[in-house]
């Protein structure tokens, strides 16, 4: 049963675009269907145009955009905008760092030996104090 269904719902998505591709035609506002004919082009008329003399200001139809000088201007108050974010994220980080940890840091001395070894002939470590259970 489970086989024919299967059987059945190949068959039926397999033959969806076969038929799509054989319809003789669709209905005139389908995006699928014919492309429309191009309206016919009119006949150019002809214009008379009068040229004006180019004017020497300081205007000119070629320069478009910001000069160079802007552009490094811009480049590097980006530059210095960008710096002075991470300068106060920064410092604000460490301002809410508190000082008792940033002080045990710093004195933090620098061991020759892994911090779990213990020197030759030293005692062991007392036992640590089991930790209560949470009550939820």
């Amino acid at each position: 049963m489970r086989a024919l269904l299967l059987a059945l719902t190949f068959l039926a998505l397999a033959a969806a675009p076969a038929l799509a591709q054989s319809a003789p035609s669709q209905a005139p506002g389908s995006p699928f269907g014919p492309l429309p004919q191009p309206a016919p082009t009119p006949p150019p008329t002809q214009t008379q145009t009068q040229t004006q003399a180019p004017s020497n200001d300081n205007t000119s139809s070629s320069d478009s955009g910001p000069s160079k000088g802007v552009l490094a201007l811009l480049f590097v108050a980006a530059i210095v905008a960008l710096a002075a974010a991470g300068f106060f994220i920064s410092r604000d980080a460490r301002r809410t760092v508190k000082p008792k940890q940033r002080a045990a840091k710093r004195a933090r001395p620098r061991a020759a030996q892994p911090s779990g070894a213990r020197a030759p002939g030293a005692p062991p470590p007392p036992p640590r104090k089991a930790r209560r259970a949470r009550k939820r």
